[in-house]
């Protein structure tokens, strides 16, 4: 799954795909927020052990950091950042065959602030050029 994971991602609805009601970008402890927007995340070097990544943010450094590795835990769809965040992953080919090929990524974490658990979910879609390019 590591090589499925490469390329850009940006933070948009997805509203698509007809077995998933519309998703919006970005929740907070279940509540829609609006706080990482035009957010992109670039995925590369993905293996079967791990890769890195790196990120355009414009809010929080601590929840999203700007580079950074990451390592599959014992289950393809748990991933740890090297700042030790733990995410799980989930990722998924939407496609209709006479547009571009889109893929759906979501990754939900916790983190802590002042000693309170926040729960994230980031849902983010890449495109392909073409419904035919099998490199994407």
């Amino acid at each position: 799954q590591g090589n499925l994971l490469n390329g850009t991602w940006n933070l948009e609805p997805l509203s698509d795909k007809p077995s998933i009601k519309e998703v919006t970008p970005v929740t907070k402890d279940g509540m829609v927020v609006d706080v990482f927007n035009n957010m992109t995340i670039t995925i590369s070097g993905g293996s079967a052990v791990g890769g890195s990544y790196s990120t355009l943010n414009n809010y929080d450094n601590k929840i999203w950091p700007s580079i950074g590795t990451w390592n599959f835990k014992n289950d393809k769809n748990e991933i740890q950042r090297s700042d030790g965040v733990v995410m799980s992953i989930f990722v998924e080919l939407i496609h209709n065959y006479a547009q571009p090929k889109r893929y759906f990524l979501r990754i939900s974490f916790t983190t802590t602030d002042d000693n309170k658990e926040v729960d994230w979910v980031f849902n983010f879609v890449r495109e392909c050029s073409s419904p035919f390019n099998d490199a994407c």
